[in-house]
This record gives structure tokens, sequence and C-alpha cells, in this order.
């Protein structure tokens, strides 16, 4: 009898992936999705200025690769920027900066010792 063919070995653990910073600009609509197919088309309705987690879910209309494939910002795609969408960065976002240590306090001031009133003179007779 023929031996069993071996299994195939396992894939390697894919590496962390972190959606990328969208590099928004300053325009006016800057931070909303529009359409990809032309005439592009603000997407309004979508609550507060989508990032990355707006194409980790889908829903009944269109799933996760349906708006990966459908909508962008005007200034990145989120295949570029976003893990759901088959892109992002296996490159950690940057540790935060490290705190300050706290300043020591500062000396007491070096006052000089109290003076002696002066000596009172002998009343004069």
């Amino acid at each position: 009898t023929p031996s069993p063919l071996p299994s195939p070995p396992s894939s390697p653990p894919s590496s962390p992936c972190f959606d990328m910073e969208i590099p928004f600009g300053n325009g006016r609509f800057a931070k909303y999705l529009f359409t990809n197919e032309a005439p592009r088309r603000l997407m309004w309705g979508l609550g507060e200025q989508p990032d990355c987690s707006y194409f980790e879910e889908g829903d009944s209309e269109c799933d996760t690769e349906c708006r990966c494939r459908s909508y962008a910002w005007l200034t990145a795609a989120p295949d570029d920027m976003c893990c759901a969408c088959r892109g992002g960065t296996n490159v950690g976002p940057k540790p935060p900066p490290p705190f300050p240590p706290p300043t020591p306090p500062s000396p007491l001031p070096v006052l000089p010792p109290p003076s002696l009133p002066p000596p009172s003179a002998p009343p004069i007779a």
C-alpha cells in the first residue's frame, strides 16, 4: 500500500499588521471617503470621518472587500493604508516619548543669620 502523503508544512505565523496613519491633508473634504468610480462622489452619512476601522467590517450591502475596492480618501487608498484591505505595515507605531524625569526640588535659599538688634545706648543723664 502506498504511504500517506505527508501533510504540508504549516505556514509561518503572519506578522502583525498595523494600519498606517492617513495623510489627510488640509482640504475641506480631505478626511472623508469618496467613491472610486468616476465621477467620484463624497460619501455622506458615515458619521465621523472614517479611518481604517471603517473597512474592517462590512454590512449586508458591501462587505470588507467591497468597501476596500469601492472607497478611498482623496489623499490615500485603503489598500495601501489599512490592514483590512491588505495594506498597512508590519512596523508598529512609534512608542510615545518617555516622560522627562521629574525636576528636583529647588534648594531653599540661603538666608543670612538673623542680626542682633543694635546695643542700646545708656540713657543720657
